[in-house]
């Protein structure tokens, strides 16, 4: 393979493999915490992505609805669950600063974004209309059922992806979108050519990741989640509660999302439907991780986007089947190790 090839395909590999740890890390933080198998985080990529890419052509998306009609309900439904229960809900205030939010962030994308304002600005339009999203949704759909087998949590989430791809369809068509890259241009050296949209990818998500890391080593709200997420139970017990644990893991996870959508939009064309393929590539990198390590989650996607990348170099059509297929091993492998380390207990 000459050398202008294996690099142009590293590049490719490296860009989508980091987008692809970020969705990772925030699918297993949703499961540790609230057990819930998020199969809908690659549709609120595609969402972030089409918000973006909308916006950037000066049109008001049509995420706004969304945003909109989701905080009206979150409201909607605590008022009747107080009439219903004649309980006094102590989250009024929390409800009412989401909703505060999404207001503001309606409004910005509905005056702001047909002026054709700086990216920066398109780019915060898009956080602050997603954001509401991934706390409504934690609120209406997975709150009730907290109690719920992570059977009946699972069917929810599938519930929620289908949702999304109606709607995104409805409100968006089937066309495809991807927005020119934010940085255009390559830097080379050493006979080697790297363009500026991966330096960019690889700056944020190293970012991205030491302020996952600083939140949960140093913060008092990601100690909680981590002992959350270790033992829901003791956590219980010592007065942690993991209904509010499950709000901030919803809320992260909706900001890497956004974050993943944000950075993919530039590198590939997406569409309606596009959302679960791209959950699937980060569930890989979730079980090579082992369904808990983060570290390991991120590593495994990375892999995945090099394999994805070399396999479509050389067969396009079965580049797919080859990343899907590394479910099977993988699987076996933890299936094996799992057998191992019963038959040693038996003993």
């Amino acid at each position: 393979m000459p050398l202008i090839v294996f690099t142009i395909l590293a590049q490719d590999g490296l860009a989508n493999g980091l987008v692809y740890s970020l969705l990772a890390v925030s699918i297993l933080l949703v499961f540790l915490v609230t057990r819930v198998l998020w199969v809908a985080a690659g549709d609120l990529v595609i969402l972030s992505s089409f918000t973006l890419a909308t916006a950037t052509r000066g049109d008001v998306p049509g995420t706004v609805w969304i945003t909109g009609l989701l905080a009206l309900a979150v409201l909607i439904a605590n008022a009747a669950k107080h009439l219903l229960h004649g309980k006094e809900d102590t989250r009024w205030g929390e409800h009412i600063l989401a909703a505060a939010v999404s207001a503001v962030a309606v409004l910005a994308a509905i005056f702001l974004v047909p002026l054709n304002p700086p990216l920066i600005v398109n780019v915060l339009i898009t956080l602050a209309l997603m954001l509401p999203i991934a706390y409504a949704l934690y609120r209406l759909a997975f709150q009730p059922t907290y109690s719920a087998s992570p059977l009946m949590l699972l069917f929810v989430a599938v519930a929620i992806h289908y949702a999304f791809i109606g709607t995104t369809l409805l409100l968006f068509g089937p066309d495809g979108y991807r927005i020119p890259p934010y940085f255009p241009g390559r830097l080379s050296a050493f006979s080697v050519s790297i363009s500026y949209q991966v330096l960019f990818i690889v700056f944020l998500t190293i970012v991205v990741i030491l302020s996952l890391w600083l939140f949960f080593s140093r913060s008092i709200l990601g100690k909680v989640l981590t002992a959350t997420a270790v033992n829901r139970r003791g956590a219980q017990l010592v007065g942690i509660s993991p209904m509010r644990g499950g709000v901030v893991a919803f809320v992260i996870s909706g900001l890497m999302c956004t974050i993943s959508g944000i950075l993919i939009a530039p590198t590939t064309t997406l569409y309606y439907d596009s959302g679960f393929i791209i959950s699937l590539k980060g569930f890989i990198g979730v079980v090579l991780g082992g369904m808990a390590s983060f570290p390991l989650a991120a590593i495994g996607a990375l892999g995945v986007g090099f394999v994805e990348a070399f396999s479509a170099f050389y067969t396009s059509t079965y580049r797919d089947v080859i990343v899907f297929g590394l479910l099977i091993p993988i699987l076996l492998w933890r299936a094996s190790m799992l057998g191992a380390h019963h038959d040693e207990d038996v003993h």
